[in-house]
């Protein structure tokens, strides 16, 4: 599976690292991922997601069918999604899928700079 999903900092930060060419069917288990790791640890606490594109090469142009299949967006513990690359087409395809949500979308060119916001603006 070209994406990974894992808690960088104790119900802080999740962490989802997208690789290579990622299809519908694996934005479905990214947004079921999520949604666990939501239920299982971040119960009362107030998250940012860290969305690491550096290594993303294409995702699908279906962004309204994309952006239905991510029900995490609506979950009142996200408060930020972090975006970290410099690909300017990514970072629009990106902007697409998660623009007029309700949590923060903010873009960095480093993950480094993605997760020191995290650290420094997500309350623990």
């Amino acid at each position: 599976m070209p994406s990974y999903v894992f808690w960088r900092a104790s119900n802080k930060v999740l962490f989802v690292k997208l690789e290579g060419i990622v299809n519908l069917k694996d934005f479905k288990s990214i947004d079921h991922q999520i949604v666990t790791a939501f239920d299982t640890r971040a119960i009362g606490h107030q998250i940012a997601l860290v969305v690491d594109i550096t290594e993303l090469k294409q995702v699908p142009t279906a962004y309204s069918q994309l952006k239905a299949t991510q029900t995490y967006l609506s979950r009142p513990e996200l408060r930020a999604v972090l975006v970290a690359g410099n690909n300017k087409l990514l970072r629009l395809m990106m902007m697409l899928i998660f623009n007029l949500s309700k949590p923060t979308l903010r873009f960095f060119d480093s993950v480094a700079q993605a997760l020191e916001f995290a650290e420094s603006r997500i309350p623990a």
